[in-house]
This record gives structure tokens, sequence and C-alpha cells, in this order.
């Protein structure tokens, strides 16, 4: 329905006069909407990963840390900013990592290698606790697709390592 919908604006796009602020909304209506995510690996000195145990994500709890990014905010701030709330850990953006998108939902995630600086975790609304975990050792509660972005994160920091 949505790509014959996109076929029959496109169709009378030419044909009829619009004005520039209805072509602007029919154009947004007939986009896909993507959320767009940023995201933190953090590696403690032992190489292991720090994940978060989320209070609201049911059964696939853990995940690495980070949040939506909000309109306007450059990503590198973003991340930081998530990682205050979630956390409470200030932490140093390395730099950008890899762009994710997950097939499962129309969920774009940045994720960025960063590093901690000071802070200290204390539970709240969105975190019941952070652990680090050996790659190789993960809990079995991690959502598959960030699963796989955790794997493709951990590989190009690899690659990268002297």
């Amino acid at each position: 329905m949505f790509l014959s919908l996109k076929r029959f604006v496109l169709s009378i796009w030419k044909v009829l006069p619009l004005p520039p602020r209805l072509r602007w909304n029919i154009a947004w209506l007939v986009r896909q909407k993507f959320c767009v995510a940023v995201a933190a690996v953090i590696l403690d000195d032992e190489g292991r990963l720090l994940l978060c145990e989320h209070n609201y994500r049911g059964y696939y709890a853990w995940g690495i840390p980070g949040g939506d990014l909000k309109r306007g905010e450059k990503p590198e701030d973003g991340v930081r900013r998530e990682l205050l709330e979630e956390t409470g850990f200030e932490v140093e953006v390395i730099h950008p990592l890899l762009l994710y998108n997950a097939a499962a939902y129309p969920h774009v995630t940045l994720v960025y290698h960063c590093k901690t600086i000071s802070g200290r975790f204390q539970p709240n609304l969105e975190i019941a606790r952070i652990a680090y975990f050996e790659p190789a050792g993960m809990p079995e509660r991690i959502l598959p697709s960030e699963c796989e972005l955790i794997h493709r994160a951990l590989a190009l920091l690899g690659e990268s390592r002297p």
C-alpha cells in the first residue's frame, strides 16, 4: 500500500501546481520514518565491554548504553548526554565507530567508541545495573540485532588496535 500511495503522489506531482508547504507535508507523509539513536562502546583496561541492564526492555534487558538523538542535537553531544543520564559517567568520545541500520525495525544507530573520564553509577529509572563483560561471555538476554551491532563494533575495534 505504501508503494502504491507513493506512486500515486508522484504521478500527480508534475500535473498539479501545489504550494511548497503542501508538497513538503505530502513528501513527509509518504517517506519512511527512522528513529536515530546514539550508542557507546566502552571497553575497560581488560578489554571487557560495558553493558547496561535496562529496566524497560523485558527479557532482552542487556545492551550497550545509548538512546535517541534529540532534534538538532549533535551526535557526539547526544552520546555524552545519554551516557551521563544512563550511567552517571562523563565520557570522552574517541571516534565514530559504526552506523547500524537495524533490519528488524526503522532504527538507525550511530555508534561511538568512548572512554569513561569520571562519574559513578547509581541505579536509575532506565538502568538497573551495569557490568563489564568479556566479549565471549556476554549475557544471552541481548536483542539479536544489538548483539550483531556489538560484534561488528568489536571487530572494528580489534582491527584498529595495534
